[in-house]
């Protein structure tokens, strides 16, 4: 094989791992601020999700204890295949879980937000606040239903948001958790049971728990492996070389 044509392969393959980055780079949901998420095509899943603006953030008030789940939902059908495969990154910029209600000292805060699959598997988070601490400074409590599940204590003050982050890696099947940019958790498989619908959600918990949940920042992105960003920069590296060559 010649040179040409040997730059014609690698261009092809340079351009391939392209498309193949920029898709798998693709926003699959999202939301930001004070927008309410119906807008953002965010449905409300369950009962009538109590929203409003606040603060540069989305508040999603439970007063319990017969509120249920006051979630909101992005249906991820479309692209559960795809993100499985190439890897994920879901960030989360949340207030924790602030006790309210009438019952305030006799409760939990808590605050849900989940990524659940139809194929493979879920990973579902709540922050709780426990009884009496009512916007009070003190430990969160950052609990991640999976496979490997697993609890963190976030120290925290409730006038103040944290960044969560899942990073998921198709190769190996599993996540790194970070919380404020701080990796507490490796290798964190999801876990398998029953076949929900594939979706993301973000919101207040169960019925019977008090809480509201800030959302500033919500987000699930595909991320492309390692390789494919490797195999893209060579193919661009030899490209570049060969405009030089040929000039």
């Amino acid at each position: 094989m010649n040179y040409w044509k040997c730059m014609v392969l690698l261009s092809a393959v340079a351009l391939m791992s392209m498309v193949s980055v920029s898709a798998y780079a693709q926003v699959a949901a999202s939301h930001s601020g004070d927008t309410d998420p119906t807008t953002e095509g965010w449905t409300v899943a369950g009962v009538e999700a109590k929203g409003s603006a606040a603060s540069g953030s989305w508040r999603v008030n439970d007063n319990g204890p017969d509120e249920g789940h006051l979630l909101y939902r992005t249906d991820t059908t479309a692209v559960e295949d795809a993100l499985n495969d190439s890897g994920w990154l879901w960030t989360i910029n949340t207030r924790g879980a602030e006790v309210d209600g009438p019952n305030n000292n006799q409760t939990t805060g808590k605050t849900a937000f989940s990524y659940w699959t139809e194929n493979h598997g879920f990973y579902r988070v709540s922050l709780n606040r426990q009884q009496g601490t009512i916007r009070e400074p003190g430990a969160l409590d950052f609990n991640v239903e999976a496979a490997d599940s697993f609890n963190y204590s976030v120290t925290d003050d409730p006038d103040g948001f944290h960044e969560y982050q899942f990073r998921f890696a198709g190769s190996h099947k599993s996540a790194d958790v970070f919380v404020d940019g701080v990796k507490v958790a490796d290798n964190v498989r999801p876990k398998f049971e029953g076949t929900p619908s594939s979706r993301v959600e973000f919101g207040a918990e169960q019925s019977g728990e008090h809480g509201d949940g800030y959302y500033s920042f919500v987000e699930l992105r595909g991320i492309p492996e390692p390789s494919a960003l490797a195999l893209a920069a060579l193919g661009c590296g030899m490209l570049g070389v060969g405009y030089r060559r040929r000039k």
